[in-house]
């Protein structure tokens, strides 16, 4: 997964990502849950662009330097045939 990650940062030029309604409920004095939907459009450098929506989840965790976005998960609605 890291390797396609480097990969698609390499060949694209810009990432466009809207979060909303986002939702974080803290469970504990350093911990929360954070959702929200979205819409990104990421453009290749050739130009293309690619449209993607879904919903997002993770937990934060508060460190020494801030909170910290961990176990993050993205999914996207299974496209109809």
């Amino acid at each position: 997964m890291g390797a396609q990650t480097f990969v698609l940062a390499r060949k694209r030029d810009w990432y466009d990502s809207s979060p909303a309604e986002v939702r974080v409920e803290r469970i504990a004095a350093d911990l929360a849950l954070v959702a929200a939907s979205y819409d990104e459009i990421i453009t290749m450098k050739a130009g293309t662009e690619s449209k993607f929506g879904g919903y997002f989840t993770g937990v934060a965790v508060e460190t020494l330097s801030g909170w910290k976005l961990r176990s993050l998960h993205w999914s996207s609605p299974a496209s109809t045939p």
